[in-house]
C-alpha cells in the first residue's frame, strides 16, 4: 500500500484536531506552493544545464551540410532537397562571399502558392533562379525590419535583417534554443564565421534528444502533467478534412504560420496529420501546380505508399507528463505532437518550441518574431502573404 503524500498526511494530522476551514485553506496552499517551487527548480535545473552546454555538443561527428548556390534554378533546389532527404540548405552568394540566407521546403510553398495567385506556369517556374525569388520575398515584405538580438548567455548582440539567422559553435545551447524560438525558426545553421563554413544545422529536436540523453535517470525533473504546465495551444486549434483541397491546407499553413494541420473526421476524430515537409513530392513533378486541387486525403495516401507505411501522427493527452512528452519526441523526431482526448478528437498541439520556450526565461509567454518580418530566414514556421503580382524579375 503506497505511503499517503506529505499534503494528506498535512490534512489527517489538522482534521484529527478539529481544524477549521481557514487551517484547511492554508494547508492546501502550502502544498501548491511546495509543488510550484519543485516545478521551477526543474525548470531551473534545465536552464542552467543548457548555459553551460556549447552548442559544439550536438554537432554530430560526421555529417554533411549541403550548400545552394544563389543562382541555381529554384526547381533544382527543391530536386536537391528530395535527393539528399534534407529539408533546409544555406544560400551561398558568390558576389558578396557570404551566405544569404536559408532554402526551405517552406519556400516551396510560397514558390507554388505565389505561381497560382499569379496565373503563372510550368516555363515561370522553370525560369526561377533562387536570386529572384528572395528578390521576390524582399518586395513582398517591403523593407527589411532588422531585429537586434541578445544572447542570453554571453551578451553577444546578433542582428540578422538580410542575411543568414546564425550561431557560432561556441554559443550555447540555451543560446541557440532561444533563437530558435525567438526568431520562429525551425533550423539554425551552426557557422565558423573565421572560415565562413557553415558545421552543422541545429534544430529543436537536437536539443531536445541532447537533454533526453543526459537527464532520462532524473525523472523527478519532469514529473509534472502537461494540463499543469499550460504547454501548447489548446484554443482555435486549426484541422482539415481528407477532402479539404491541398491549396486550401497550404492557405491554412501560411495563415497560421504552423507547419502541420491534424485531419480529422466528421466528429473531430484525428485520422493524420498533414506536414509542411509532405510538399516536396510536389518537387517531382515538372507542373506541381495541376496537384494543388487533390483533396489532402489523397495526398497523405500517396505519402503512405512513398514512405511504406510512415505517418508523421504522432499524439499526446493533457494527462502525459513531461517526461512522457520528452520521450515522445525524441523517438519521434517531429515537431509536433497532435493532444487528443479519449475519443482521439483533437483538443490541442504540443510543439518543440513550446516545449523549448518553458525553459527559456525571455521567451515564456512571448510570441516567435513571426517570418513576414523576417528576411532570408532560416526554415520559418509559416509561409509569406504572396500574390502581390510580382515580376519574376
Amino acid at each position: 500500500r503506497p505511503a499517503p503524500s506529505r499534503a494528506m498526511s498535512d490534512l489527517s494530522t489538522i482534521e484529527g484536531c478539529g481544524a477549521t476551514a481557514e487551517d484547511l485553506t492554508h494547508t492546501t496552499e502550502t502544498a501548491a506552493a511546495r509543488r510550484a517551487a519543485g516545478v521551477e527548480a526543474a525548470r531551473a535545473a534545465i536552464a542552467a544545464f543548457l548555459r553551460s552546454t556549447e552548442v559544439y555538443e550536438v554537432i554530430p561527428d560526421s555529417s554533411k551540410v549541403v550548400v545552394f548556390d544563389v543562382n541555381i534554378p529554384v526547381r533544382l533546389a527543391f530536386y536537391a532537397l528530395v535527393e539528399h532527404e534534407i529539408k533546409s540548405a544555406p544560400i551561398w552568394d558568390a558576389e558578396v562571399q557570404n551566405h544569404v540566407g536559408m532554402f526551405t521546403v517552406s519556400d516551396f510553398i510560397d514558390v507554388v502558392r505565389y505561381l497560382h495567385r499569379n496565373r503563372l506556369g510550368v516555363d515561370d517556374f522553370a525560369a526561377l533562379d533562387i536570386r529572384s525569388w528572395l528578390e521576390i520575398k524582399a518586395q513582398a515584405r517591403g523593407v527589411p525590419t532588422a531585429r537586434e538580438l541578445t544572447l542570453p548567455t554571453s551578451g553577444e548582440r546578433i542582428r540578422s535583417p538580410s542575411g543568414l539567422v546564425c550561431i557560432p559553435p561556441t554559443a550555447t545551447l540555451y543560446d541557440a534554443a532561444y533563437m530558435l524560438c525567438a526568431y520562429g525558426i525551425h533550423r539554425l545553421p551552426v557557422v565558423d564565421a573565421d572560415q565562413q563554413c557553415v558545421l552543422s544545422i541545429c534544430a529543436h529536436i537536437h536539443v531536445l534528444q541532447y537533454l533526453v540523453q543526459h537527464f532520462r535517470g532524473r525523472r523527478s525533473l519532469f514529473e509534472q502533467r502537461l494540463c499543469d504546465l499550460e504547454l501548447g495551444t489548446f484554443a482555435d486549434v486549426a484541422t482539415v478534412g481528407t477532402t479539404t483541397t491541398l491549396l486550401e491546407v497550404m492557405e491554412i499553413m501560411a495563415q497560421r504560420h504552423v507547419s502541420a494541420v491534424p485531419v480529422v473526421d466528421g466528429e473531430g476524430r484525428v485520422l493524420d496529420v498533414y506536414c509542411r515537409s509532405y510538399v516536396i513530392l510536389m518537387a517531382r513533378d515538372r507542373s506541381p501546380l495541376t496537384q494543388l486541387q487533390t483533396p489532402v486525403g489523397e495526398i497523405l495516401t500517396d505519402w503512405k505508399r512513398e514512405c511504406e507505411g510512415a505517418s508523421g501522427l504522432y499524439t499526446c493527452t493533457k494527462e502525459d507528463k513531461l517526461d512522457v512528452i520528452f520521450e515522445k519526441f525524441a523517438a519521434a523526431k517531429v515537431h509536433r505532437l497532435v493532444c487528443v482526448d479519449s475519443e482521439q478528437r483533437c483538443v490541442g498541439i504540443v510543439s518543440l518550441t513550446d516545449l523549448l520556450s518553458y525553459f527559456l526565461d525571455e521567451c515564456r509567454g512571448q510570441q516567435p518574431w513571426l517570418p513576414g518580418t523576417v528576411v532570408a530566414g532560416a526554415g520559418a514556421g509559416g509561409g509569406l502573404g504572396l500574390g502581390l503580382g510580382l515580376g519574376l524579375g
